[in-house]
């Protein structure tokens, strides 16, 4: 969740997860122009950009809570094993429409994993290194069987 203070104001506004993601799929199918490129597969992509957080669907129900805000978790505040669970959700229900966007949503999440959790200061690595360790070896596995589609082969 992004929980964002508003000005001179003691409100907050509350962004899920799964908006932000819809949002940034809406950015990605007005990616590009005549002199900035797009991508390519653009649908795949488009697709997972829009469902790149599904995972957080049923966590924003009934978000956890920062004890000493009272607020629900942002997405930085949110304990590792908690993001892990999310992550791996989303990756693998991605999976069953869209192997390619499954894949891209897995590489993202690695990435955050590595920028959010592999940091001195986690003394337990054992979390983001077991989640890193499976991601890999699941994006080894959807790109062996990806190279299959002749529609994606130059795209991995």
């Amino acid at each position: 969740m992004i929980i964002q203070p508003q000005r001179h104001s003691q409100y907050r506004l509350a962004i899920s997860q799964p908006a932000h993601s819809w949002v940034s799929g809406q950015l990605a199918r007005a990616w590009g122009n005549e002199v900035f490129s797009g991508f390519q597969p653009f649908e795949q992509l488009c697709y997972a950009a829009e469902q790149h957080d599904v995972g957080f669907l049923q966590w924003e129900t009934a978000p956890t809570l920062n004890q000493a805000t009272g607020l629900p978790h942002t997405f930085d505040e949110l304990p590792e094993q908690i993001h892990f669970e999310i992550w791996r959700t989303g990756i693998f229900q991605l999976r069953a429409v869209c192997p390619y966007g499954s894949l891209v949503v897995s590489l993202h999440f690695c990435n955050l994993c590595e920028r959010f959790h592999s940091r001195p200061a986690n003394r337990d690595q054992a979390g983001p290194s077991a989640f890193l360790k499976e991601q890999r070896e699941y994006q080894q596995m959807l790109r062996t069987s990806l190279q299959r589609d002749p529609l994606l082969k130059e795209a991995l």
